[in-house]
């Protein structure tokens, strides 16, 4: 799998760039959005039509130009994330996240053994036509595979706290600060800006990709 300049660039404080497709889903977007500098598009399969063939063109496109394509999936089920993974898509944004339990599952989905428990099914948009070993593949992807978790509720806000007190982690995250490391991002010095309010849980997440950046 292609290296994740998304997420290594997050990881090491830097900035990103990206947005959302939603009406405009011909592959050749990503050309487009390239040009323009965006690093990064999500697919937002709950308040669009999107099929998997799209999300595979799109990916397909993304992955050429040197986009990181992620997928919001429409609900937190290993067989959505998995399906998104397996048509090319780079990382995974879940929805409603309510606990660090439900975290814990989507990783778990997100992730190849040992890290987790997402079935072996690498097409030739994930592998690069490398002809790597399947070893290699599934290192690869489990360390360029984006994680993102979306809190949008005041439950989640509660349960993020307490996890962060907690000092609990997720497998595979890396950085000290549990929340950050729950949440995928880097640590950066400061808390994850997220608004009590449902609404604009998803947009203040947007706004503190930017902020630790």
């Amino acid at each position: 799998m292609q290296k994740n300049t998304v997420k290594e660039r997050l990881k090491t404080g830097g900035v990103v760039y990206g947005t959302s497709l939603g009406g405009c889903l011909e592959p050749e977007i990503s050309i487009v959005l390239a040009a323009a500098g965006v690093e990064f598009f999500f697919i937002d399969t709950e308040h669009s039509t999107t099929t998997y063939p799209q999300i595979q063109g799109l990916c397909r496109t993304a992955r050429g130009a040197g986009l990181i394509p992620l997928v919001r999936v429409t609900q937190n089920e290993p067989s959505l994330i998995s399906r998104a993974l397996d048509v090319g898509a780079m990382g995974i944004i879940v929805p409603r996240v309510h606990s660090a339990a439900e975290a814990r599952a989507a990783m778990d989905a997100l992730k190849f053994p040992p890290l987790g428990h997402r079935g072996y099914g690498l097409g030739t948009i994930v592998t690069d036509l490398k002809g790597n070993s399947a070893q290699e593949e599934v290192d690869s992807a489990n360390r360029e595979t984006m994680a993102v978790m979306m809190i949008e509720s005041q439950e989640g806000v509660r349960a993020g706290m307490a996890t962060h007190w907690r000092k609990e982690s997720l497998p595979g995250q890396p950085w000290r600060n549990s929340w950050a490391r729950w949440m995928d991002v880097p640590e950066a010095g400061v808390e994850p800006c997220i608004s009590m309010n449902p609404r604009w849980a998803f947009w203040d997440r947007m706004a503190w990709f930017r902020r630790v950046s």
